[in-house]
């Protein structure tokens, strides 16, 4: 292991079949890490080679599904809308990634180093490195690796009305990738049968949920998306903010409205106009 890892490598012990293709290993067949994801598979589903956004000199070996999301992440950090960083301020991000591989990484530290370098946020080419690690979602995409497929083979005969809502919800974020818009869906409604089986009947289903999902989805994978998701909604308290009926979505609401009008009133005046 040359560089450290994004997420928390997989005990080979643990993994009998191939993260992507499902095929089972053997003498022949051997296991090989993917370096941004942790996950265990194939010689087929890794033999791609992608530089880390922590260490962008060297090449390792990744997945296809990473190999992917990599090279997307690369576009959009060489857009005119990303924010650009120093030599000197990239190099104390850089520096604080490398810390995960043999210390932790706290909130604390990555809002101290936001302000140091006066960035308006963590940088596009660290945030799908530390946005798992800051929320928790690594440890528990590494652990629930299998939950998440078992959601995802869940009969879309059984909520037919569900399956169709979501159809019809996602189309207002007018995507034009296909494969997004498919990983949002499969998000979203692994998420509406994991509230059902826990018996979570209020929180099944929210229309805000799409947008939330869509970034996401532009910083990391479908099965890290999904299990930041569940942080979000439960560290964060954003199911009790997203229910009908909470006094927290009045209270936001009530706090928007105040705002916007004594920072923004023009806009305020357009929105209740």
């Amino acid at each position: 292991q040359s560089s450290p890892s994004v997420a928390i490598w997989a005990n080979d012990g643990d993994v009998s079949r191939c993260s992507k293709c499902s095929s089972y290993f053997s003498l022949v067949k051997r296991r090989h890490h993917c370096r941004n994801c942790g996950k265990i598979f194939c010689w087929d589903c890794s033999n791609y080679k992608a530089a880390l956004p922590f260490s962008p000199k060297e090449q390792v070996r990744v997945c296809v599904t990473c190999n992917a999301d990599l090279k997307q992440n690369k576009q959009q950090s060489s857009s005119p809308a990303t924010e650009t960083l120093s030599d000197q301020d990239f190099k104390r991000w850089q520096k604080l990634t490398q810390k995960y591989a043999t210390d932790v990484v706290t909130s604390k530290q990555v809002l101290s180093l936001i302000k140091k370098t006066k960035t308006s946020g963590i940088p596009p080419q660290f945030r799908s490195f530390l946005w798992p690690i800051i929320s928790g979602s690594n440890l528990s995409c590494t652990k629930n690796h299998q939950f998440y497929q078992f959601l995802l083979s869940q009969d879309e005969e059984e909520n037919p009305e569900l399956t169709q809502l979501l159809l019809s919800d996602i189309q207002r974020l007018n995507l034009t990738n296909p494969n997004q818009e498919k990983q949002i869906q499969n998000i979203i409604r692994s998420y509406a049968i994991f509230n059902l089986k826990n018996n979570h009947q209020k929180y099944k289903y929210h229309q805000s949920l799409g947008f939330i999902v869509y970034i996401l989805t532009t910083v990391l994978d479908e099965e890290n998306s999904f299990f930041m998701l569940l942080e979000i909604m439960k560290k964060y308290k954003f199911s009790f903010l997203l229910d009908d009926n909470s006094p927290f979505l009045k209270k936001t609401l009530n706090h928007f409205e105040q705002n916007c009008g004594y920072f923004i009133p023009k806009l305020m005046k357009h929105l209740t106009g």
